[in-house]
Formats: C-alpha cells, structure tokens, sequence
C-alpha cells in the first residue's frame, strides 16, 4: 500500500572552516525570530530573576541577550521563488564552528533591521556557546536551551532603536549567512510537528509583557 502521509525534507546545513563564503555574515534584530526565542532586554538596576522584557529605569545598559543558533532545531525555510519548504536544522559542532568563525571573521560589527535596513549604534559585544544548562549565564537570564546553544549579547547606542526594543517592535535575533547543504532526509509533517511541539515546550519560551 502507498505511503500518503505528507512529507517535508530536512537538510543539516555546515559551513566551510576555510573559505570566505560560508558562515554567518550579519545579525539582524528582529519582531518574530525563526528559532522562537525573544531576548532579554536588561536594565542597570534590573535584577535578573525578574527577567523584564523592557527595561525604564535610568542608567540602563541597554544590552539584548538572546540565542541565535539552537543545535538539532528544526527551522521552517521557504523559497518564494520556488515554492518549496523544507526545515533546515544545524548540529552542535557545527554550531560551535559557525561562532568561531563569525567572531574570527570579525563579522561581529554587522547589524540590521528585518534582514533589510544596515544599522549603526548595535554593537555585538558578547558571544559564548552555552555548555552547562544549570549554570551558564543563558540559565542566569532565564532561557532554557540545550547545551551547544549559541548565544550572543548586542548593546545598543542608538536611542530611537532602544525606545523600538522597549516598544515590543524588535524581540530578538535573527542571523543572516550562507550554508552549505551536508545531508537530506524526508520526515512525516505530522512528525515533524510532534517535535516542534515538544521542543517548545522542552524551550519554557518566555513571554514578556
């Protein structure tokens, strides 16, 4: 009897450690990011447990920490061209082999808006890969992430755009980078939702007001 059930490909994308090509090249700030994690907007005076998505106090730090690459994620992808979808997900070696080569690269120094507007005053000032779950500093600002989550810290200088982050506009990241396609498979959809599911709810994402 023949399979009907609906079928979406999975394509585990790596990068070449060598070349100039491959890699990320820009991180973007965003309102709905494709990995579904919002940041963490901090304050001077903010503790962290509180975990405001806004911060109004004076003095405020003005720093965005979220998570940029989640390992073994599976990402919703569509070409408008082609009309095809498929679910792009990245291993965490190859997770951690993306961030050495973004900050060796000095790619650090590139923002935008939704992936279309360059922006000056965000500055990328801090980038780790999280290693213990229960005592990283991903833990510490509330996010629940598996290990090998790739996580990064921007301060923003410009104040039109921290009034945006603090209006709800902007929420989190969103990298911008050229893959190269390492292995395909096919997955029932209904499967691939069953693990979606799970996996935000494995995530605790966190709503902010």
């Amino acid at each position: 009897m023949e399979d009907t059930k609906k079928k979406m490909k999975i394509i585990e994308y790596v990068i070449n450690e060598d070349d100039q090509k491959t890699g990320v090249y820009c991180m973007s700030l965003v309102e709905n990011p494709a990995i579904l994690v919002n940041w963490i907007a901090l304050s001077k005076q903010e503790k962290t447990e509180e975990l405001k998505f806004a911060a109004v106090e004076n003095g405020e730090q003005r720093m965005l920490y979220g998570p940029v690459m989640i390992p073994d994620q599976l990402i919703y992808r569509y070409n408008d061209k082609t009309k095809e979808e498929w679910m792009a997900t990245y291993k965490a070696e190859t997770i951690k082999t993306i961030a050495q080569k973004y900050m060796r690269n000095s790619m650090h120094q590139y923002t935008n808006l939704e992936h279309e507007i360059p922006v000056q005053g965000v500055n990328i000032v801090e980038t780790w890969i999280q290693t213990d779950p229960m005592k990283d500093k991903s833990a510490a600002l509330g996010f629940t992430t598996p290990p090998g989550t790739w996580y990064i810290g921007g301060h923003v200088e410009d104040d039109g755009l921290w009034q945006d982050v603090k209006n709800g506009i902007f929420k989190g990241w969103s990298l911008e980078g050229y893959f190269l396609e390492h292995e395909e498979k096919m997955m029932d959809e209904y499967v691939i939702e069953q693990i979606l599911d799970e996996m935000i709810e494995e995530l605790n994402i966190l709503e902010h007001p």
